[in-house]
């Protein structure tokens, strides 16, 4: 159904027929009346063509048609206005989308850089709603938002295409941080040490603290010997073992296993790192002069050794000249002895023949003289026996 405008004779376009009865194009546009969306409103001298008629509807695109190619989009927001085209529409740009739209969800991003197309509509792709710019809007669509190839869900930074994981939890991603298990040893220093960067227990072994693996130390237990010449080089204790008892030096009382201990042979002058300190083939215990090298046995327990001793059976003479000069002062003792004797000897019978003399001894007795009275026998022996006791 049409209206008309108005006219008294009842012919719009006055081509001589009456419009409600006789004319099929009462606005003269070339439209027939059943098509013609704007009947009623003749432009004077117009005849609806593609270029003047997009959508062929009887409305004049330049000021009658507010959808030239009547895909339901206004002029205003189409942005195919005079398309011909008809179909898909996605993002209701008023372009067809298999055709004329290179955008078509209308995300910003072109189809052939959107990995989203067609996608959600309604949303302009930037660093905000879409990280990586891949056409997909970050909060619905992309799985992978910074497109790392590491899926969000997986990713410790999912928003950062050159970070996806924290080993040590951090904060700092793998790719910049040094020390990725953080366990206090770089990833350099655990490459070089041959432990795993990735797992906090596996810590290379430093037997001295030192800040230095083993595998790179030198001196690993720290005690100043080299570990090439380290007898226990993970013992900061120990590093000798003098006797190869299997136990080192510090630890050990006897260090050359000789038979005597390091605090007699310090008090002996030998060298308790030596078994046999004068090299004379004898071990020091069993050595009575283990300093000495040209002696080790004193038989005699005189002092001097059997090598340096002329009598090492005799323990009182060790030179040639103490045994001479023992003898000789023996034969002068016994000469003298000898002389004294013969002395005594010599001076006995003078001594005896006094002693015969004196018991041989005449008593004289005087005889009275005249007038005197003759003594006795009695008394005379008497006196005799007298004189010779005396």
């Amino acid at each position: 159904m049409y209206v008309t405008s108005g006219n008294s004779d009842g012919d719009l376009d006055n081509d001589g027929c009456l419009d409600d009865l006789e004319d099929e194009d009462i606005d003269n546009d070339g439209i027939d009346n059943s098509l013609d969306n704007c009947q009623d409103n003749p432009s004077s001298g117009w005849v609806s063509t593609i270029t003047e008629d997009a959508d062929r509807d009887g409305c004049h695109d330049a000021n009658e048609d507010a959808d030239d190619d009547n895909d339901g989009v206004l002029d205003n927001f189409d942005q195919c206005p005079n398309s011909l085209e008809s179909g898909l529409d996605m993002d209701n740009d008023g372009c067809h989308d298999l055709t004329e739209d290179f955008d078509d969800d209308g995300d910003g991003r072109l189809d052939s850089i959107d990995s989203c197309s067609p996608g959600v509509i309604g949303w302009i792709s930037n660093l905000t709603t879409d990280i990586d710019g891949d056409g997909c809007k970050d909060d619905i669509e992309d799985s992978d938002d910074d497109n790392d190839s590491i899926l969000d869900q997986y990713d410790a930074f999912p928003l950062d295409s050159s970070e996806s994981i924290d080993t040590d939890s951090d904060g700092i991603g793998n790719n910049q941080d040094t020390d990725d298990d953080g366990d206090g040893w770089s990833d350099l220093q655990e490459s070089s040490c041959e432990t795993d960067s990735l797992i906090s227990q596996s810590i290379p072994l430093d037997t001295d603290s030192d800040g230095e693996c083993d595998i790179l130390d030198s001196d690993d237990d720290g005690d100043g010997e080299l570990d090439v010449s380290d007898w226990a080089p993970l013992d900061a204790n120990e590093w000798l073992d003098t006797d190869g008892d299997g136990i080192g030096n510090n630890a050990d009382s006897d260090d050359d296993n000789d038979g005597w201990s390091d605090t007699k042979e310090i008090e002996e002058g030998t060298n308790p790192l030596l078994p046999d300190t004068d090299a004379d083939s004898y071990v020091d215990s069993n050595d009575e002069f283990p300093n000495d090298v040209s002696e080790w046995i004193d038989s005699d327990n005189d002092g001097v050794g059997d090598n340096s001793d002329s009598h090492p059976g005799i323990k009182y003479f060790q030179t040639n000249l103490q045994f001479i000069l023992a003898v000789s002062g023996g034969i002068i003792v016994l000469a003298i002895i000898g002389y004294l004797g013969v002395i005594t000897l010599r001076r006995k019978p003078e001594n005896v023949s006094e002693s015969k003399s004196e018991e041989n001894e005449v008593i004289e007795v005087d005889y009275p003289h005249e007038g005197m009275s003759k003594p006795s026998t009695e008394s005379v022996s008497y006196t005799h026996l007298r004189a010779h006791e005396t």
